[in-house]
């Protein structure tokens, strides 16, 4: 690493949630985009095929089902997936299960799904 900038502004440290713009040598920046993670070679992040995420269903014009391809975005990075399993309906407001294993999630639900 030959500098990090949070916010515009040298930095010696970054934190999760911080705006960092990273110099790096000795990597192709065709390997770098936005949303990619920057580790260290010895110490790599783990990955994961599957995980748990608390969504908020959008504008959909049919119900999505276990088994429905579906777009993730995070911050920068979309990713192409699918729902594995569908876990439970939420509160929106208290994030309390209302329905466990709904058969569908429909337009304006939160819900845990994987």
């Amino acid at each position: 690493v030959k500098g990090v900038e949070v916010d515009g502004q040298p930095a010696k440290v970054a934190r999760a949630g911080d705006s960092v713009e990273v110099s790096v040598s000795g990597i192709d920046s065709a390997a770098v985009y936005p949303g990619a993670v920057l580790c260290h070679p010895e110490y790599p992040a783990p990955l994961v095929t599957r995980f748990e995420a608390r969504v908020v269903v959008l504008d959909v014009s049919v119900p999505l089902l276990r088994g429905a391809a579906i777009t993730l975005h995070a911050h920068t990075a979309r990713e192409a997936g699918t729902l594995s399993a569908l876990v439970s309906v939420l509160n929106a407001k208290t994030g309390e299960p209302t329905k466990m294993k709904p058969r569908c999630l429909t337009k304006g639900q939160t819900a845990l799904v994987e």
